[in-house]
């Protein structure tokens, strides 16, 4: 796996985007499972993720943390701490056994 900058790996299995550096791990037949998964039961982290990729929660949150709407200001805030926390989960690892 080719690196693209210090510490990072090139591979983005976040929110299930696509890299090419993944067809590595296609080609090896290596199944790849991310930790870093919401917990439904957060239903305001999860209402606020919805679908959107690593990219558009990195953009939604940035948008949002220059709203003069308060509301909108401590939504950001909760997608930052989710975006900088650990990438591995509670409910990441219980859906990684369940597999």
């Amino acid at each position: 796996v080719s690196t693209q900058s210090t510490g990072s790996s090139g591979i983005n299995a976040e929110y299930g985007e696509y890299t090419p550096e993944l067809s590595l791990f296609d080609l090896a037949q290596v199944r790849l499972l991310h930790g870093w998964v919401i917990d439904p039961q957060d239903t305001v982290l999860a209402g606020l993720v919805s679908d959107l990729s690593y990219n558009q929660l990195v953009e939604k949150a940035m948008t949002l943390s220059s709203s003069t709407d308060t509301k909108e200001v401590s939504e950001s805030l909760i997608l930052k701490d989710h975006l900088e926390s650990s990438q591995l989960t509670v409910h990441g690892i219980c859906e990684i056994n369940s597999c």
